[in-house]
């Protein structure tokens, strides 16, 4: 008899959808929810849904912490994180 430990799988990666994705990449470069109202041109009720959705999706509590572990599952990729950087279209998506 083998006293070997039991292994966990380690937990699975959260898949984000884009418009989630897109929401925590924008909270990450400082924007507040009117301006990314205003910037991607949808409700604020859809957006307060789409990152209420993020954070039971991440386990998180408040978008601030949606936003971390987004960055430490590297789910959120760092070079997006600027809605200046070389790439990035006005909408904060990558160009097609």
């Amino acid at each position: 008899m083998t006293n070997a430990l039991p292994t966990k799988e380690p937990p699975a990666r959260p898949r984000l959808p884009p418009r989630e994705r897109q929401c925590l990449e924008l909270l990450a470069c400082g924007l507040r929810i009117g301006q990314i109202e205003t910037r991607l041109g949808i409700a604020r009720k859809t957006i307060d849904e789409t990152l209420r959705n993020a954070r039971k999706r991440l386990g998180a509590l408040t978008n601030e912490q949606a936003v971390a572990i987004a960055v430490m599952q590297r789910l959120i990729a760092p070079q997006s994180l600027h809605p200046d950087t070389p790439g990035m279209e006005e909408n904060g998506q990558e160009p097609a």
